[in-house]
């Protein structure tokens, strides 16, 4: 069905998805494991807030997965909009956006949040 070019090129795609969605994951760790670092200097405490920097590329590279079809990615992408995670706004459009391309894939986790989500609003 598919020539070898767009199969290779398929498998490279999938291939860059994944790698993406796991530096959103490695980026994500980081935020919940060093929220905040101090420098104790003599005169004041500097505050090192490394946690927006993570917050953003967790993002960037949740949504670069998630354009080239990473259900997962998708899945986190709809759920950081739903809860507002990982320095997102709260947005209930772009979370149902997310959700329902997972849930469109088969990824049931995705299915199982939109139909809490809507629960929710119906209440």
């Amino acid at each position: 069905m598919f020539s070898k070019e767009q199969d290779f090129a398929l498998k490279s795609i999938e291939g860059e998805a994944d790698q993406s969605f796991h530096n959103a994951q490695n980026f994500e760790f980081l935020c919940a494991k060093a929220p905040q670092l101090s420098i104790y200097t003599p005169s004041h405490i500097i505050k090192l807030n490394q946690t927006n920097s993570d917050q953003r590329n967790a993002m960037w590279h949740y949504l670069n997965a998630a354009l080239k079809g990473h259900a997962q990615a998708q899945y986190k992408l709809g759920l950081s909009y739903l809860e507002g995670d990982l320095g997102a706004d709260r947005n209930y459009r772009y979370a149902e956006q997310w959700l329902m391309k997972a849930k469109q894939q088969g990824y049931q986790p995705a299915a199982n949040a939109l139909a809490k989500a809507y629960s929710q609003l119906a209440l």
